[in-house]
């Protein structure tokens, strides 16, 4: 694809009835949209446009700059606060102190290589090199019922877990479970294809900014759900409030304006319903950018 670049100088001639000044041209640079920048800009500016700061992220509009999304999903909520997620653990979840591999497992047999179910899943999320948290990726055959060997790529963390390929059945057939340094992290409902977990953190060198929270609840038993950060640039600190919100009813923020989460932060939400056997989703969506 061809870019334009259309480079415009604009000056300012000053006559004057005792004689004339003559000003420095100053050379304005307008870059037209489908550059190779990717974003429109006048001298560096970005551009007045009617399309949402969000939306032109998720194009790739603005460098770097990362759309996001945390989803959460819990099918047994309870009384008393629990992690949004498919193991739903009790307050905040279970958090790796120290890198490990992951170990997966399936309750089913088909979530193997030739079965009909799930036979690769994408594990997403950060590894520690050297205190700097960065992203990485691996893919993982999964055993069935049998717990996977330890991955040789350790996590300090782990965001998502996803199915890559599958048989017949076209999904996860059991409920998959992955595991750092023996305990359980991160799981996927069965027939989910997703872990929609609920928590995300934030790498070494990135800044994160989270929208509005959109929250829902089956049947009438209202579900309250909050979200929590935890800095761990300084070891123990504790969990921050950052928004709460019931089902059926706009998010609230405390603060009343987008904050910035910094990098090493964790970010959870956390559940509870007026009634247990409550069915909950959620989802924030935002961005991160390269500091």
């Amino acid at each position: 694809m061809k870019f334009f670049r259309l480079k415009i100088l604009v000056g300012l001639l000053l006559i004057a009835l005792s004689g004339s000044t003559v000003f420095a041209l100053t050379p304005v640079e307008i870059f037209q949209r489908g550059n190779a920048e990717s974003v429109e800009v006048v001298s560096n500016k970005l551009m007045t446009t009617s399309v949402g700061y969000i939306d032109q992220i998720r194009e790739g509009n603005i460098p770097g700059h990362t759309f996001l999304s945390i989803r959460g999903h819990c099918q047994d909520i309870g009384t008393t606060n629990q992690e949004m997620s498919a193991l739903g653990t009790a307050r905040f979840g279970n958090w790796p102190s120290a890198a490990a591999g992951a170990v997966v497992v399936s309750t089913s047999v088909q979530d193997a290589s030739g079965g009909t179910g799930a036979t690769s899943i994408t594990i997403s999320g950060l590894k520690d090199t050297a205190g700097v948290w960065e992203a990485t990726t691996i893919v993982v055959i999964p055993t069935g019922t049998t717990p996977t060997a330890a991955s040789a790529q350790e996590f300090i963390r782990i965001d998502s877990v996803v199915v890559t390929t599958c048989g017949s059945w076209l999904t996860n057939v059991g409920d998959i479970t992955v595991s750092i340094g023996g305990v359980d992290t991160i799981a996927v409902y069965a027939e989910h294809s997703s872990s929609e977990s609920g928590r995300v953190t934030v790498p070494s060198d990135e800044t994160m900014y989270l929208g509005a929270p959109e929250g829902s609840a089956v049947g009438n038993k209202e579900v309250t759900y909050h979200v929590f950060t935890r800095n761990n640039v300084v070891a123990n600190s504790p969990f921050v409030l950052k928004a709460t919100w019931h089902s059926g009813e706009g998010g609230y923020s405390p603060s009343g304006k987008l904050e910035p989460i910094p990098e090493k932060t964790d970010v959870v939400i956390i559940t509870h319903a007026v009634a247990s056997g409550a069915i909950g989703s959620v989802s924030l969506h935002g961005w991160k950018e390269t500091d």
